[in-house]
């Protein structure tokens, strides 16, 4: 008891000082603001992304924005080079290897080359085109993407695609797709009415459809971002 009153005296004491003098606990910060005018592609950002070479990369509705703390460059679709970016509509983005940028549009996959500053388009077999809405990388080190058409992991000659199966109880109960996380050798993915528990082993999905478990069954509230703490809980 005597060191706990000890510890206690000794915060509250620090606490009571800077109560006293607040000036002292207020950083000296500069703030400023970028719009349409100072440079920004559009005033709604999705995505703001700091790279591994300290440039910021900035996913908007109407283009992608890159600064370097000086001046912005924007990429932007256009039809007729088909090295550009496939949809202006920026979801997220990623910097997965040292030379690659993943990023998430209304239009699919798209990634960035640093080597050659131009787009390559990720495809996937017989699919129509689709919306790219989030990326997150695995405790292997391996990259998933939510979409509207299911869950996809993207390895450097193969693309594995999840997606809902009306005869499969142990797929996904729905293909449109927000987050993930993951979670030793599992993974949460969060649709808009729905909650999958993915066996990353066995290619198993568990949800509403194959089990009673209560986390499965919610209300009808959309799940639009999941976050995992420390100490094992998902939040959402």
């Amino acid at each position: 008891m005597p060191l706990r009153f000890s510890v206690k005296a000794i915060f509250y004491s620090i606490a009571l000082f800077y109560a006293v003098n607040p000036a002292i606990c207020q950083p000296d910060y500069t703030f400023k603001s970028f719009s349409v005018e100072e440079g920004l592609s559009n005033a709604s950002v999705n995505k703001l992304f700091k790279d591994e070479y300290g440039l910021f990369w900035i996913g908007t509705r109407d283009g992608l924005d890159r600064y370097n703390g000086h001046d912005f460059r924007h990429y932007y679709h256009d039809k007729g080079n088909p090295k550009s970016l496939s949809d202006n509509y920026i979801f997220d983005l990623i910097q997965y290897g040292r030379d690659s940028l993943f990023i998430a549009t209304d239009n699919g996959i798209d990634i960035y080359r640093y080597s050659s500053d131009d787009f390559h388009h990720v495809h996937v077999a017989n699919e129509e085109p689709y919306t790219a809405i989030h990326f997150e990388v695995d405790t292997q080190n391996k990259l998933w993407a939510t979409t509207s058409i299911g869950l996809l992991k993207i390895e450097k000659d193969s693309i594995y695609h999840f997606q809902a199966d009306s005869l499969d109880p142990w797929s996904l109960d729905e293909s449109y797709l927000q987050d993930i996380v993951f979670y030793k050798n599992k993974a949460f993915i969060s649709s808009y009415f729905s909650l999958n528990l993915l066996d990353i082993a066995t290619g198993k999905f568990s949800n509403k459809n194959n089990s009673e478990n209560p986390v499965f069954h919610l209300s009808d509230t959309p799940i639009y971002k999941m976050k995992l703490t420390s100490d094992g809980y998902i939040w959402y």
